[in-house]
């Protein structure tokens, strides 16, 4: 009897609980590896990057023939991959998901290949991903884009360390949406649980944050970035940074017709999520009062208390939001996605504006993208600020 219980446990334990199954009627076939690691839990910079970059190259044939197509995104703290199918080319499908995680070889005319197409990309990001670099200044937190010359310092041991590290059965989540027979699937994707030890990921550092810093742009905008480390905090400021820009009565709207275009957003991680509001469409002379103008209307919303009207309309926008993301293909891949990241609940009115009045100003950072030209009047009127190159990495800071 004892016997079989333990025959039971080890079936269970080995069993590919980390595959969430979504069946739908779908002529398409998808299957996502979703993982809690991203650009901080990488060595050197660049290997998220390359490990995806060669599961495409490896099986370029095989996706070409089958008209599949592949799908990556990478965080600060997380990152998934996708292949999309036709489901009469599921072998296709659990081959790329299956070796992603499986495979710890790496052929070697496929790596090179793949890093002579990343120096083609040139990956670089969107002012949006600027927050990280802002709040966590000089860190493995916040590392930068990876150069072109990045990738080909990193060895097939480096690539097979961080496999074993970041997609093991024991991290990592796979979504198998659309029509498809489980059966087929459990069979060729089931994983075993490693025993070895897992290295713990990268945590946030209690880093002092640039107040401002300065992105040469040929396009000068304005961003104001909010950092939430505690999940609480992140419905409140989704209602605020919609207050904020919602149009047409939103305030930064208000104050800043018709100087520019104002946008807003938040970037959700598994540690960190940080929210953005843009001013865009300026010329060099109004980023200098777009600046002054802006902080205080910040600092005047975050002193008076959100009313039922405005907190009523926002939500109203955020239900038709949502209804209609409910309503978009793949929900189980965005579903698990979400759960990598950090949990955002809905809120009351009181919830929200005591989060507001709580809410430390340390955790507000401004990114002005300028002519560096225009540096020397950026420092006299905010006393400190620091140069980024387009790829994240901060040059040098300037103080008075």
């Amino acid at each position: 009897m004892r016997k079989f219980f333990l025959m039971l446990f080890l079936v269970w334990t080995l069993s590919p609980q980390i595959i969430k199954f979504y069946p739908e009627k779908n002529p398409l076939l998808s299957i996502s590896v979703v993982s809690p690691c991203g650009r901080a839990d990488e060595d050197k910079a660049g290997l998220l990057e390359e490990v995806f970059t060669y599961q495409e190259v490896r099986w370029k044939d095989a996706l070409f023939s089958s008209g599949a197509r592949v799908e990556a995104e990478i965080g600060p703290d997380f990152s998934s991959f996708r292949v999309i199918v036709l489901k009469n080319f599921w072998e296709t499908a659990i081959g790329v998901a299956s070796s992603l995680v499986k495979d710890r070889n790496f052929e070697s005319r496929s790596l090179v290949e793949a890093r002579s197409l990343l120096a083609l990309r040139l990956y670089r990001p969107s002012p949006q991903d600027f927050g990280i670099f802002l709040f966590y200044p000089l860190s493995h937190y916040a590392k930068p884009f990876p150069e072109p010359g990045d990738f080909n310092r990193i060895s097939t041991s480096d690539l097979r360390a961080f496999k074993e590290k970041c997609f093991d059965p024991r991290r990592i989540k796979i979504v198998v949406e659309g029509s498809f027979l489980k059966h087929l699937i459990k069979k060729r994707m089931t994983l075993e649980k490693r025993p070895s030890f897992l290295p713990p990921l990268t945590e946030p550092p209690d880093r002092t944050p640039l107040k401002v810093g300065l992105l040469p742009s040929p396009r000068p905008f304005v961003m104001w970035f909010f950092k939430v480390i505690d999940a609480e905090d992140l419905c409140a400021i989704r209602y605020f940074l919609a207050s904020l820009a919602m149009g047409p009565q939103g305030l930064m709207r208000s104050v800043f017709y018709p100087y520019g275009k104002v946008s807003w957003g938040i970037k959700k991680g598994r540690n960190v999520s940080i929210g953005w509001i843009k001013v865009s469409s300026l010329s060099d002379e109004e980023v200098f009062g777009i600046v002054s103008t802006g902080n205080r209307a910040i600092a005047g919303k975050l002193r008076i208390k959100m009313d039922k009207r405005e907190f009523d309309r926002i939500r109203r926008q955020f239900m038709g939001k949502k209804a209609y993301t409910d309503s978009l293909p793949w929900p189980g891949f965005r579903r698990e996605r979400e759960a990598f990241l950090m949990e955002e609940k809905e809120c009351s009115l009181q919830e929200v504006n005591s989060s507001l009045s709580d809410y430390p100003t340390r955790n507000i950072s401004v990114l002005v993208g300028a002519r560096e030209a225009l540096l020397p009047r950026l420092v006299k009127k905010f006393a400190s600020i620091g140069v980024f190159d387009s790829r994240g990495k901060l040059l040098y800071q300037v103080s008075k």
